[in-house]
């Protein structure tokens, strides 16, 4: 019984001091691993896209990419989910996440078709508009804002970006699109998931590094969308 004391009294201590010994704390991450550079094909009726992009072994993955080859339209609209983790000690579980994801988007019938990239730039915006009133009301600490979508470009091609503010994180996500045709567009997501204000964890590193970490992923990317060939 005694020592079932001790061994109590010891683990409140290490509870109660491991935050405090363990900060400042340089939790671990991807941003030392060996980027391996992918590619995957698009192909639908009267187009063809080519994304090419790097990354390291991520920690998560969702994949539906079968062999490189996409067919547009197809059955999952998420087509590749990569989380890159920024990890500490096992009381201290994950700092923060990055996310790089792909996606694919058709147009409702209810919409115009997406003619132009002004076509779809509108139909982004009528989007943001409409989900915005619907999340209104969200706690601030919970609630997505979709920010003003703007026309831009990403590592030379033409795209349309938008900003996500989730909860108290204002630049958490950001997306791209890219149009295929006037009834699909890519879309490719970049994310930061921030814990940093989750109780008793330490100070760290990690957010500086997982910002330059998501800049050197979306530095990589390299998107092509061409006619067919027949």
């Amino acid at each position: 019984m005694k020592r079932f004391s001790i061994f109590l009294l010891w683990v409140f201590f290490c509870g109660t001091a491991m935050p405090i010994f363990a900060a400042p704390s340089h939790p671990d991450g991807p941003d030392d691993r060996a980027f391996k550079e992918r590619t995957i094909r698009f192909h639908g009726k009267d187009r063809s896209a080519f994304l090419v992009f790097s990354s390291p072994e991520p920690d998560i993955t969702v994949d539906w990419v079968s062999e490189g080859e996409i067919a547009i339209p197809g059955t999952h609209p998420a087509l590749l989910m990569l989380t890159f983790n920024y990890t500490g000690y096992f009381w201290q579980g994950v700092f923060g996440k990055v996310g790089f994801d792909v996606n694919i988007h058709s147009r409702k019938d209810s919409l115009p078709p997406w003619i132009d990239m002004n076509a779809l730039l509108e139909s982004i915006r009528t989007h943001q508009i409409s989900r915005n009133e619907i999340t209104k009301n969200d706690s601030p600490k919970n609630r997505q804002e979709l920010l003003t979508p703007v026309l831009s470009d990403l590592n030379g091609t033409p795209c349309i970006r938008q900003y996500v503010k989730n909860g108290v994180n204002p630049a958490g996500e950001v997306r791209y699109f890219f149009l295929f045709d006037q009834d699909h567009v890519i879309e490719i997501v970049s994310s930061l998931v921030d814990n940093s204000e989750r109780p008793g964890l330490p100070q760290s590193d990690w957010r500086p590094r997982a910002e330059t970490f998501s800049a050197r992923l979306l530095a990589t990317v390299k998107l092509r969308i061409e006619a067919a060939e027949r």
